[in-house]
């Protein structure tokens, strides 16, 4: 069956859609015309048929035409058992307003007959859909197509299509879960296990235990799947096979996919060909036990591994009561931007700390820490500055007074240029003291030492900020 809008057609769309006004097709012609080729394609210079031919024709009512989008059009024709008998094989699209057969189809030629009792007469339903970008509006139809009026074969051919396509990409060639598609030997009768598997990405399943036979040994044993039609419905078929069926189109145009699933020895002994996944595990194959979490939350009775940093602002950090520093505001000459900073002295050892609670989550191992930071006036390119951090964890019910036992760990920088922000390398990982706890504070101590490094700035450290970052994997509980 072939069909074309005709050469009139086309040339009225375009007038229409020039001139801004509606093409109307009110008509089906139903003809018998010698000579019709299904199979060939439509003479679109063709027009109306000799009259002797047209053996119906059929006004379209308004509830029969339908768009299905801006650029497709249909139209519908009931030819109830009231109608007959003649014999059609060419069908038109006729517009009576403009005397033009807008489009054309060749069918095989096909009976209709009325009832005349005792004999039943029948019904003939036939959709004519027009493709021509913009015809909805030059139309004017502005009623959904209705599902009687739209094959849909081919739409959910490829919505198959689509799926087995997904399938594949997910499961490769082949894929079955656990004992599915097991071929055994069970004490010489050989037997095919249920349950479930993909081929080509067409799902399969096993619902009992199949007895096969497989002749004379040695043998392999395939199964030739395709997705079939059984009724309105297109359904998974897996037959066994013992002969190669390859990958082939029947004579239904399904496609059939071959998969060998087992080897039989002479013995009787069978060697298991299928690619098989443990059952749940999906494409996560391999990952079993793994404690599945989404990755930057800590999820209630979940754990997973995840860096996180944080910065604490100079206007959270307090001087220390054995060595000072004074708070400061830099504020830069040509646009007035204000930074706050703690001015560690290039002469004396000064110190600045803070209480900083730790999520929950935290791993309780190091931490790393980077200044920033700017030199004072004074300070010289290449300069060394060099911070110390302490930390110590204090928790419920322990004091507050808790000594700094190790050395710590350096920030070390250098001095780059008066007025530029500077933010240092990290530091080695800072071991927090005190076996930290869930819920413990962690005291944070930040002293200048101003005689490290090969040339000691000795202009002031105007400390603006510390970043610092930790590993999170605890879980964490609800309240």
């Amino acid at each position: 069956m072939s069909s074309a809008i005709t050469n009139a057609g086309e040339a009225l769309i375009a007038l229409h859609q020039n001139q801004e006004t509606a093409l109307v097709i009110d008509t089906f012609i139903v003809a018998n015309v010698t000579g019709v080729d299904p199979a060939g394609p439509v003479d679109r210079a063709e027009g109306l048929p000799d009259p002797g031919d047209i053996v119906y024709q059929y006004t379209i009512p308004a509830e029969n035409k339908g768009y299905i989008n801006p650029n497709q059009v249909v139209y519908s024709m009931l030819l109830g058992s009231d109608i007959g008998d003649f014999e059609f094989n060419w069908l038109g699209l006729y517009s009576s307003a403009d005397d033009t057969v807008v489009a054309i189809t060749y069918c095989p030629s096909l009976s209709k007959w009325k009832t005349a009792h005792p004999a039943m007469g029948n019904a003939i339903t036939r959709n004519f859909m027009l493709e021509y970008t913009g015809l909805q509006a030059t139309t004017q139809i502005t009623v959904e197509a209705s599902t009687w009026q739209i094959d849909f074969t081919a739409r959910l051919k490829g919505i198959d299509e689509r799926e087995r396509l997904s399938n594949r990409d997910l499961y490769g060639r082949a894929c079955f879960f656990d004992s599915g598609f097991l071929v055994v030997n069970d004490a010489g009768a050989f037997k095919v296990q249920p349950g479930t598997g993909y081929v080509e990405g067409i799902r399969i399943d096993q619902g009992a235990v199949q007895a096969i036979s497989p002749g004379a040994l040695p043998a392999t044993v395939y199964l030739d799947v395709a997705l079939q039609a059984q009724g309105s419905d297109r359904v998974a078929v897996a037959a066994v096979a013992f002969a190669d069926p390859g990958d082939y189109t029947d004579a239904t145009n399904d496609t059939h996919y071959g998969q060998p699933i087992a080897a039989i020895d002479a013995g009787g002994v069978v060697t298991d060909l299928r690619p098989t996944r443990a059952m749940g595990t999906g494409i996560l194959a391999g990952v079993a036990g793994v404690d599945h979490t989404h990755d930057g939350y800590a999820l209630e009775g979940h754990t997973h591994p995840t860096i996180e940093t944080d910065y604490i602002d100079a206007s959270a950090l307090l001087p220390t009561e054995d060595g000072g520093a004074a708070s400061g505001v830099i504020a830069t000459a040509t646009h007035g931007q204000r930074y706050g900073y703690r001015a560690l002295p290039g002469d004396t050892d000064a110190s600045v700390e803070i209480t900083y609670p730790m999520p929950e989550a935290w791993d309780r191992g190091p931490i790393k820490l980077r200044a920033v930071w700017t030199p004072g006036e004074g300070a010289a390119a290449g300069e060394d500055m060099t911070l110390v951090a302490q930390a110590v964890a204090v928790g419920d019910g322990e004091s507050m007074d808790a000594a700094y036992a190790v050395a710590g760990v350096t920030i070390a920088d250098q001095a780059q240029a008066v007025g530029a922000a500077h933010v240092s390398p990290a530091s080695a990982g800072l071991t927090v003291e005190g076996e930290p706890a869930l819920g413990d504070l962690i005291h944070l101590r930040i002293m200048r030492d101003v005689d490290a490094g090969a040339t000691p700035m000795a202009a002031d450290c105007q400390l603006m900020g510390i970043w610092i970052q930790y590993t999170c994997n605890q879980a964490v509980t609800g309240w």
